[in-house]
């Protein structure tokens, strides 16, 4: 359902395509660490116990880095190997805000995690509930992790977001649901860049 004229043939161009991001090969899951919930376990300082916190406020703008309103709750302790194997993300992925506010441009904020990044972070992360989790659920999927970030950037992506959702928030069924082209289509995508990936994406949801 379209939320304003302009996402009207956004929205008609969506509706005859038959796949979606959760075809595609990627599940989207909400980050496991409710922060109130382990606040005695939340410190400043790292160590061999400590694992990197990732908070929504760490991905606003699309890039990933620290917001240093979170440096004081900046690691978790890990109490023990259930904690370890439930909140620990070890493998690339893409994490997307869970919620928005509506005085932001934009309703689908996403960074790509790669596996540098994850090096960086002492090869693990833990990510906070206000943070959708993407990951792969086959070795090969239809798109890559690069692409997929790519595309959840484009301003076509987001308004179609908010085609599908009226709401703030964005869920990770709203997420797996997201109409995508034929594979072929795809395929062509994975080298574009810029506005070039944005002139692609636009033609082939408003023809």
């Amino acid at each position: 359902m379209p939320r304003d004229s302009i996402d009207a043939a956004i929205a008609a161009g969506a509706t005859q395509m038959q796949l979606n991001l959760g075809m595609a090969g990627w599940k989207a899951s909400t980050g496991p660490l409710v922060w109130n919930r382990r606040k005695e376990n939340l410190h400043a300082g790292s160590s061999k116990t400590r694992a990197h916190v990732v908070w929504a406020a760490d991905i606003d703008g699309g890039r990933l880095h620290r917001d240093p309103r979170r440096d004081l709750h900046r690691y978790v302790a890990l109490r023990d190997s259930a904690d370890e194997l439930t909140l620990t993300l070890s493998e690339p992925a893409i994490l997307v805000q869970r919620t928005t506010s509506p005085e932001q441009c934009r309703r689908l904020v996403a960074v790509e995690l790669d596996r540098r990044t994850l090096n960086r972070l002492g090869n693990r992360v833990v990510v906070e509930n206000h943070l959708n989790v993407l990951l792969p659920t086959v070795e090969h999927p239809m798109l890559s992790r690069s692409l997929l970030a790519r595309l959840l950037a484009t301003r076509t992506f987001d308004r179609l977001l908010r085609c599908i959702s009226g709401s703030v928030a964005v869920s990770a069924y709203e997420l797996e649901a997201l109409p995508l082209p034929s594979i072929e289509e795809l395929e062509a995508w994975e080298h574009l860049l810029a506005e070039e990936l944005e002139e692609a994406v636009l033609t082939a949801y408003v023809k």
